[in-house]
Order: structure tokens, then C-alpha cells, then sequence
């Protein structure tokens, strides 16, 4: 028998529009749109060249270990950074953005997982 899985994103920012939701055996996988225009603080440890950037999309997919308590949050970010957009990694303002939108703080995961266009985030 599936178990629901409770979801932190009760609530997220407006300017998110639901895409879908989808439960799996153990993952919950929430979908979003949008359309978020970033200016980048600029203050990215990798000399990202990268000025703004829109966010278009927000994956969250929650796992729920088996223990029944723990649950594993990440957070895909496609934006329109371009060719060597992943440099933005770690730049204060583009988290700080995600993080308003999905209204709760949220870091990036480590940079191996950043890529052009896509940032990897966790709470």
C-alpha cells in the first residue's frame, strides 16, 4: 500500500504556476513553471560572466527514506543562463531568489551537480 508523502510546499510563491505532481512508491515529484527574471549579485566563486538569468522551471522531487520520517529534498532549477551558466554556482542572489520562490531557504548541492541552463539545490 502507497503512503501519501507530506510534502514541505504546502505553499509556494505566486508566480510559480503548478505543471504536475506526481506520487511514485517512496518519491514525490512536484512540478512548476515560470518565468522569474534574475540579475546575478555576481559574487560566484567560479568568475561566472553571466549577468541574468530567468528562471523557467522548478523540479522538486521528495523522498521518503524508510524509516518513515526522513525525507530527501532536491530541488532541479532550469534557467536560461546559456553556455557556462553554471558558473553561477554559489552566487548569493540566484539562491536567494529560489528560495523566495519556493518561500524557505534552499543551498545549492554540490558543484559537480550544476550544469549550463540547470542548477542542483537542497533544502
Amino acid at each position: 500500500m502507497q503512503t501519501a508523502i507530506q510534502t514541505q510546499f504546502v505553499t509556494v510563491s505566486n508566480k510559480l504556476t503548478l505543471v504536475s505532481k506526481e506520487q511514485y512508491e517512496d518519491t514525490l515529484s512536484t512540478d512548476y513553471k515560470c518565468n522569474v527574471k534574475v540579475k546575478l549579485a555576481g559574487d560566484s566563486i567560479w568568475d561566472c560572466k553571466v549577468k541574468t538569468v530567468t528562471i523557467t522551471g522548478i523540479c522538486i522531487t521528495e523522498t521518503q527514506w524508510e524509516d518513515g520520517e526522513d525525507v530527501t529534498t532536491h530541488i532541479a532549477v532550469t534557467h536560461t543562463g546559456g553556455e557556462g551558466s553554471w558558473r553561477l554556482y554559489t552566487d548569493t542572489e540566484f539562491e536567494a531568489t529560489v528560495s523566495a520562490l519556493l518561500l524557505t531557504d534552499v543551498s545549492y548541492t554540490e558543484q559537480g551537480m550544476q550544469d549550463d541552463g540547470y542548477a542542483s539545490m537542497e533544502l
